[in-house]
């Protein structure tokens, strides 16, 4: 949430940050551990990775479940 302009004091800032590293905090320490780890990139993926997990469950859920 760096790019938004939100004071990171705020009860708001803390619900929101708490709430997603829950999720993304594991896969930045795949990320770390993983063969990427070597590489220097400028953006964090975790979210794009985060993104793509939650879908492919959903998928899977959607044709596989019900």
């Amino acid at each position: 949430m760096s790019w938004l302009p939100i004071n990171r004091d705020s009860k708001f800032y803390d619900f929101i940050y708490s709430v997603t590293e829950i999720i993304l905090a594991p896969i930045r320490l795949l990320i770390k551990k993983s063969v990427f780890a070597n590489t220097t990139y400028a953006y964090d993926l975790s979210p794009l990775i985060a993104l793509l997990l939650i879908s492919g469950m959903q998928y899977f859920l959607r044709i596989y479940v019900v």
